[in-house]
């Protein structure tokens, strides 16, 4: 996902210095490897350690900054509160919000995704996506099983083209902002150990 994340992010202008946020980061590998792109990419989870991108984390940014974007991936079938949960994430109020999640269409009980171990406790349609965008003020597009809320309407085109265009977009991303890597193991050096 963290492809996706930068091409979409190249597609729609945000910068190498906007900040952007993962909701349910879980170890940070996703913060990590937009960080390496070059994406000003920070780790927010409640329940996880944080291991892959320490000194990042949503509380280290300024007072009162707004993330662009925020992914969460792998995140809304867990939510056990769809609505609370998801204004959580909107109460950032972030531009954009990425996200992932298999759509239920009528699936079988013995669809996959009804995992056995009840992990995944929420399950959305298309339709119940759009109305929870709308009851926060976003607008909805999706592609398969990604998803986006956006402030402004987006093309409904817009997930399918980053798909096709992700590495191609990515190397340009990285090529215009320059990774992070050094800058951030030079500041874990400076201000972690």
């Amino acid at each position: 996902m963290g492809q996706l994340t930068v091409a979409l992010a190249d597609k729609l202008g945000i910068g190498g210095d906007e900040p952007c946020l993962d909701f349910g980061a879980g170890t940070g590998m996703m913060v990590r490897i937009c960080r390496d792109y070059g994406m000003n990419y920070h780790y927010y989870d409640r329940y996880a350690s944080n291991v892959f991108a320490i000194g990042f984390e949503a509380d280290r940014l300024p007072a009162g900054t707004k993330p662009r974007m925020i992914t969460a991936f792998e995140v809304a079938e867990h939510f056990p509160d769809p609505m609370t949960d998801f204004k959580e994430i909107f109460a950032f109020d972030p531009e954009y919000v990425f996200f992932s999640t298999c759509l239920y269409t009528g699936q079988d009980p013995d669809w996959w995704y009804f995992l056995d171990d009840g992990q995944h406790v929420a399950f959305y349609t298309e339709e119940s996506l759009r109305r929870l965008g709308q009851a926060f003020g976003y607008h909805f597009c999706s592609d398969y099983d990604i998803h986006l809320f956006s402030k402004e309407p987006t093309s409904k085109r817009l997930l399918k083209k980053i798909r096709r265009s992700s590495a191609k977009r990515c190397k340009r991303y990285r090529k215009q902002f320059g990774s992070r890597t050094i800058p951030d193991a030079e500041f874990a050096r400076e201000h972690l150990v």
